[in-house]
């Protein structure tokens, strides 16, 4: 065995054993509730895979970018050990567009095509309508035609045209609320993409098995951009009956993740706050007492004294 087959054999065998301590298994994860504060919301995702044995780095994807790193938690139930998390942002994978946009991209060119057959069987009526109206002429110049027979060809003369002017309002009509269709579509595909795509945000979490193993995880964080506020609706039938007041909560989120779904949980609290209640440093008073010194003035009359020992003067 020559000598660089023997370092090629074990080059390789030190490079398989390298990648496979660092298996990377992509992990699909479901939201599952949200926390929703005044500013802010929290976040928790369930995720099950299956853990071969070994050291395993699983990559939660298609994360909020926004969300405070420091918030981010990872729970797992099953026989493995939790390394490491850590979060990263893949700027080399824009954000998937959110199925809405999708469907309506869709059902947008669906519309179109609707609509270029329309124009198309729009166009067949108008050459037929003007084919009969080259063709109203019956019989020959030096031949006449009898009264039945005139009357037979006005019918369907009459007939025919009737059903072409028809076909040509029923085929407008359709083009019209096609073209309503797709400008509603436009609207709404607008106000979708007004929101910049942002770099795919992801939770590396790194697990240990010593055996092949079925897993479950929960991954919670905080997210920005989202919130609620309060409204009131009053209502009252005459000023002789009782006011109906109606409490609202208006929830708004703009993370890059759909809440679609989700279980939601309203919130007056503020996370961003420590949990840890303050310690007030005590204050250490001293008493004295120093006999009182008289200055100009009449004793008890406007006269001003000072007592020491507790840093204060006082005005007699």
């Amino acid at each position: 065995m020559s000598k660089n087959y023997l370092f090629s054999l074990v080059l390789l065998v030190f490079v398989q054993s390298l990648f496979g301590q660092n298996k990377k298994q992509p992990i699909a994860s479901t939201i599952q509730k949200v926390t929703v504060f005044l500013n802010g919301g929290q976040v928790t995702r369930l995720a099950k895979t299956s853990l071969p044995a070994g050291k395993t780095e699983l990559v939660f994807k298609d994360i909020s970018p926004n969300i405070d790193r420091q918030s981010i938690q990872v729970k797992g139930d099953g026989p493995f050990t939790i390394l490491s998390v850590v979060h990263q942002l893949n700027h080399l994978e824009e954000q998937v567009r959110r199925e809405e946009i999708t469907q309506l991209e869709t059902e947008k060119s669906q519309q179109l095509e609707a609509r270029n057959v329309q124009q198309a069987m729009l166009t067949v009526y108008q050459q037929v309508k003007a084919m009969l109206e080259k063709n109203q002429s019956v019989g020959g110049a030096n031949t006449g035609v009898s009264t039945a027979e005139l009357r037979l060809a006005v019918e369907y003369q009459r007939q025919q045209m009737t059903d072409v002017l028809l076909k040509q309002l029923e085929t407008n009509k359709n083009i019209a609320r096609i073209d309503s269709t797709v400008q509603k579509i436009s609207k709404q595909l607008v106000a979708l993409h007004q929101r910049k795509d942002l770099a795919t945000s992801e939770v590396l979490v790194a697990v240990s098995a010593k055996a092949a193993t079925d897993a479950s995880f929960e991954l919670s964080y905080f997210v920005k951009d989202a919130g609620w506020f309060a409204s009131y609706d009053l209502r009252v039938e005459d000023v002789s009956s009782p006011i109906d007041l109606s409490f609202k909560a208006n929830v708004f989120q703009s993370s890059g993740e759909d809440w679609k779904d989700v279980k939601l949980t309203l919130s007056n609290g503020d996370p961003t706050l420590s949990g840890v209640a303050r310690e007030l440093p005590p204050w250490y008073l001293r008493f004295g007492y120093i006999a009182p010194t008289a200055y100009q003035g009449r004793a008890g009359i406007g006269g001003i004294h000072e007592v020491s020992g507790c840093g204060a003067s006082q005005h007699w």
